[in-house]
């Protein structure tokens, strides 16, 4: 590590632990720094806001207090518990990772960086925040925020969008972590709050409360509405579709998603791909039904965007049961709020289904 960078981490540890002992937040995953609930914790803050997830943690560990408890669970279930904080790979990964954890270190997390970044659905972020918050192994954790932080700290122009870039940090942090001179899990938290109250992704950070103004490049060089450096993202891919809502007035009809690619596995209402009209949905049967336009809705995912029409469709109920195949099941409406986990993408149709 170039000693110029050393220098700068020396001189911000002390004034950073400090502010982020007096001022870093009472959150759920602080309060019990079990490996556990941290691993849980990072997994569900991963593109979802703090505030957001807190409901989910408490009603998460209400359930699974446990590493078993989350080995054992049904995947339905699970999905259901996870509904609404979206990306369920995550929580699939969870339960896989779970299940490694039972059979190779007896429902415990290894107290090793490199184990953990073998385990399933863990990263090298993953792995460096349990690693240092649980165990206060030096072990770097860097994500968003702290890219966004150290780029300022030291007037960094890499692209903090390349992977090249974050290993860069990850060793420099890992390497001054290594040094012991202060606390892996106080630098890691400090930096990741100070990123998250102080040094946002606006180009107006609030450096005038920042404890470690004085010593940031980027700030003392007036580059802080310029860094950080980041590729503008590529346009996302627009889908079209047409959302089929069928019911007989108690049940509705939904359908299972393949096990691979977006919303994997997840239960959905019947769709085709394009703007269809009403009587697509039945191909060449014959099926009395009556239909009405339902509302539009779009849902934007990382990397697409559905654009969405629908019909309310209405048979009669032994109509609606000679629809069922393996992946289609018709289904109460009190079955549908409590037991399948329906993406958030059609939640105006969820809303709908409820009035009618």
């Amino acid at each position: 590590m170039e000693k110029q960078v050393c220098d700068i981490y020396m001189q911000i540890s002390d004034p950073l632990i400090r502010w982020f002992v007096r001022e870093g937040r009472d959150l759920p995953w602080r309060r019990d720094r079990s490996p556990y609930r941290i691993w849980v914790s990072e997994i569900m803050l991963q593109q979802t806001r703090v505030e957001a997830v807190k409901p989910y943690f408490a009603r998460f560990m209400e359930r699974l207090p446990e590493i078993s408890d989350l080995a054992e669970i049904s995947q339905e279930e699970l999905d259901k518990l996870w509904q609404g904080l979206g990306y369920y790979s995550r929580a699939r990964s969870l339960k896989k990772c779970a299940q490694v954890l039972m059979e190779q270190y007896q429902g415990r997390m290894p107290e090793d960086y490199g184990k953990l970044l073998a385990l399933p659905g863990i990263g090298s972020y993953t792995a460096g925040a349990i690693a240092s918050f649980a165990f206060n192994l030096p072990a770097a954790a860097v994500d968003g925020n702290v890219l966004r932080v150290l780029s300022r700290l030291t007037a960094s122009r890499r692209d903090i969008g390349l992977q090249s870039t974050k290993k860069y940090f990850e060793s420099e942090i890992g390497s001054f972590l290594k040094t012991g001179g202060c606390e892996p899990r106080l630098f890691n938290g400090a930096i990741m709050e100070l990123g998250a109250l102080l040094c946002g992704p606006d180009r107006a950070p609030a450096c005038g409360r920042c404890p470690v103004r004085t010593r940031c490049a980027a700030h003392n060089q007036g580059l802080t509405e310029i860094l950080p450096m980041k590729s503008p993202k590529k346009p996302r891919r627009v889908e079209d579709w047409t959302v089929y809502l069928v019911t007989d007035g108690s049940r509705i009809l939904i359908e299972q998603r393949e096990n691979k690619g977006l919303l994997a596995g997840l239960y959905q209402f019947p769709a085709l791909s394009g703007y269809l009209e009403s009587g697509a949905f039945f191909e060449d049967r014959q099926v009395p039904y009556t239909f009405a336009a339902g509302p539009e809705a779009r849902h934007v995912f990382t990397h697409v965007e559905w654009h969405m029409r629908s019909w309310v469709i209405r048979l009669s109920g032994e109509a609606l049961m000679g629809l069922q195949t393996g992946s289609r099941r018709a289904v109460t409406k009190q079955e549908l709020m409590e037991r399948y986990a329906i993406p958030s993408a059609y939640k105006a149709y969820v809303k709908l289904l409820r009035e009618l």
